[in-house]
């Protein structure tokens, strides 16, 4: 019961201003490749709940990659 609070990370750091349900991120490139996300729900209790981390993935665009193979 009551509001809840969100707080995403990225990489074990809190993403300034991601504070709500949902989290839309700006494009990701191949250097984001293994990043970790995850989001911290609070209750007005005190009480929270961390979500499992998701990790990306990100390849090259099929005709960069071939270049570069």
């Amino acid at each position: 019961t009551g509001a809840l609070g969100y707080q995403w990370w990225r990489d074990g750091a809190p993403i300034a201003g991601a504070t709500g349900a949902t989290y839309t991120s700006a494009s990701l490139t191949t250097a984001d490749d293994g990043a970790a996300f995850l989001v911290v729900v609070s209750d007005t209790y005190g009480g929270s709940v961390t979500s499992a981390t998701a990790h990306v993935t990100v390849r090259p665009e099929l005709a960069t990659w071939l270049v570069a193979h």
